[in-house]
Parts: structure tokens; sequence; C-alpha cells
């Protein structure tokens, strides 16, 4: 005998959401300039293609380093805090998505190269130089050592 057996399959949330950045390396100045400075636009969906009821997807900046930064309405990973290039020559934030429905997360990196300014007086190393009368005119007593931690 043969049987004829109806089967329906249901999706399963089983995807992790999808992150789409505009920019993931990129840079900003030091100091206040790098304040305000959009970064990178967010966007993401569900991974699950069958079922656009499960696309429900928030975002979070997440890290050490989270702090420098915001994330508007409109997806914009946006420079909250100067950045010091003396610090930190490089900032990485990771862009966490969750799907509301299933907490499945993914996340990607933004990596950002912090450009120097000219924002350090430089140092002069503290030098006695000791010399005789005699010393003919023109001799060279010492050189005198500065540094500056700026590379601009």
């Amino acid at each position: 005998t043969v049987t004829n057996v109806a089967m329906f399959v249901e999706n399963t949330n089983d995807l992790p959401p999808h992150i789409t950045l505009l920019n993931t390396s990129l840079s900003v100045t030091e100091g206040i300039h790098g304040v305000g400075v959009v970064v990178t636009t967010v966007a993401g969906n569900d991974s699950d293609p069958l079922y656009p009821d499960n696309a429900s997807v928030s975002f979070a900046l997440v890290g050490p380093t989270a702090s420098y930064f915001s994330l508007n309405d409109q997806g914009e990973v946006v420079v909250t805090s100067p950045f010091d290039r003396e610090a930190n020559a490089t900032v990485t934030v990771s862009v966490l998505a969750t799907e509301t429905e299933s907490n499945l997360t993914k996340s990607a990196d933004i990596v950002i190269t912090v450009l120097d300014i000219n924002d350090n007086a430089p140092r002069i190393t503290p030098t006695i130089f000791n010399a005789s009368e005699a010393i003919d005119v023109g001799s060279t007593l010492g050189r005198i050592e500065a540094s500056d931690a700026d590379s601009a």
C-alpha cells in the first residue's frame, strides 16, 4: 500500500543576524577635531530569509572603547570623546547585532587609525655645560637634546 504523508516544516530562527557596516577601517584626527565625526553607518537584518517576522535586530556598541562613541537612530556611529594619538594610535570598537526574538548575536569590528596633530610641546633634556675661561671662541660646549611626543 502507498500512503501520502504531508509534512510541514517550520523555520526556526537559527541564523545570526547579518551586519552591514559602511566603513570598517578609517582615520579620525585626534583631539576635539574628531568629535562629531560619523565613522560608519550600521545596518542589518535577520539572516533567516523566509520569515521576515524574525527580522527585529537591535545594535549596540561594545568593548573597552565603546564610551568614545554613540549610535544614533539613523544607525550612525559618531565619535563623542576626543582621541589622544599619543595614548592610542588605533581604536577598535565592536558593533553587536542581536535578534530580539532569538537573542542570536553577531559582531563586527570598526578599526580607527588616530591621526596625529601637533598638540604636545617639545621637551628639552636638562643639561649642564662647563667651560674654562681659556676655551676658544666658536668651540662646541655640548649638545642640547629635545623630543616631541607628536609625529606631526
